[in-house]
């Protein structure tokens, strides 16, 4: 048997140990009655032989009302592509995705600038009313910072490298910082909780692959960091309405980057980064069959500028890839402007793809 074949054979094994009247439970002990049914729901999808992927698209970044557009490459909140996905396909994207730090530019305050809540949370609230789901990633700036002007979530070549223990270090100035930022998520996400929503929340995402302070770092060292982050958002701040994701992208297109998983106690949702061109792959193992997983970015890269909205590529490619790639996922969620299905999707493809029999819109979900 080849390897192709081989891990075929076991993606079609672990489908099977989906649901069958177990019970999955969440990594909170204390999560909320609806974290509990959105889970439980999320786990069962792929069980279906139709309406067993949930679409989303992020709607943007937390950033306040006084950054112009042009320093944040309009990065803020708005519904505007969300709109617009329905305009061409008749349908609501199912999850509603957002980040809770722009850390991508510098600007004064960086806590009004860039974590700014007001406006998300209207909007994020509403579309949970509307029977959505909702997603929460973040793009932290460096802890040292959150006095002066966030700056970039890349860490700047004329800082002095970050002690990334000190993080979780009690008594650090790392360690305060990485508090400050961690009270202002609970900030926003207890507003959300006291609204009902349940997130699919999404810190330290994509690992091992990118520049960001947190990521390519030692595997026990994230470990720790991960667990501190989950240990203060639900045991000191009480946050209970969280399923946790561990984004397990590897610098491999098509791989799973499990060195620095937490834990199954910490985990609820699986994930993996899906950036590239949808072309022939081999379908990975799936780790986790106790476990939900998800599609958590859905994007084609491109090297245009950011407000370029060529929209000439068949995204039903894409939904195609995902089938044979990862046909135990539970839901894709598509990144905003340039590299989503907003600006690179062609309006016939968009309307095939979210109308496709497998995909899940807002209207359709049916966990309550």
């Amino acid at each position: 048997m080849d390897r192709r074949t081989f891990l075929g054979a076991i993606a079609a094994a672990t489908a099977g140990m989906h649901g069958q009247g177990r019970t999955i439970q969440p990594a909170d002990p204390e999560a909320t009655s609806a974290a509990r049914k959105v889970l439980a729901y999320l786990y069962e999808l792929p069980n279906r032989s139709e309406n067993r992927l949930v679409s989303g698209h992020l709607a943007g970044g937390s950033v306040g009302p006084g950054v112009p557009d042009e320093v944040c490459s309009g990065y803020r909140f708005k519904m505007d592509e969300i709109e617009y996905l329905h305009e061409v396909s008749g349908q609501w994207v199912g999850l509603i995705g957002a980040d809770y730090c722009a850390g991508f530019f510098d600007f004064p305050n960086p806590f009004e600038s860039q974590m700014d809540y007001r406006e998300m949370n209207r909007g994020l609230i509403d579309y949970w009313k509307r029977g959505g789901l909702v997603i929460i990633t973040t793009h932290q700036f460096d802890p040292r910072e959150f006095r002066g002007d966030g700056g970039q979530c890349v860490q700047r070549q004329a800082k002095t490298p970050l002690e990334f223990h000190k993080v979780y270090q009690e008594g650090t100035e790392e360690n305060e910082g990485m508090r400050a930022i961690m009270d202002r998520w609970a900030e926003g996400l207890g507003e959300l909780a006291d609204a009902g929503v349940v997130v699919l929340w999404r810190p330290y995402n994509e690992i091992t692959n990118s520049g960001k302070w947190w990521c390519r770092r030692p595997a026990d060292q994230f470990r720790a960091l991960y667990r501190y982050t989950f240990d203060y958002l639900t045991r000191i701040k009480g946050l209970h309405n969280l399923l946790w994701v561990y984004d397990a992208k590897a610098p491999e297109k098509n791989a799973l980057e499990l060195s620095h998983y937490p834990g199954d106690a910490y985990v609820d949702i699986v994930g993996l980064t899906m950036n590239w061109d949808s072309g022939p792959c081999e379908e990975p193992q799936h780790p986790y069959p106790k476990k939900v997983f998800g599609c958590v970015e859905f994007n084609v890269r491109t090297r245009l500028p950011w407000r370029a909205t060529p929209r000439n590529y068949d995204y039903t490619k894409k939904l195609g890839c995902l089938k044979r790639c990862l046909p135990y996922s539970s839901f894709f969620m598509s990144w905003d402007r340039v590299w989503g299905p907003y600006a690179q999707g062609t309006p016939q493809s968009l309307k095939r793809m979210y109308n496709d029999p497998w995909v899940v819109n807002r209207d359709e979900i049916d966990w309550r």
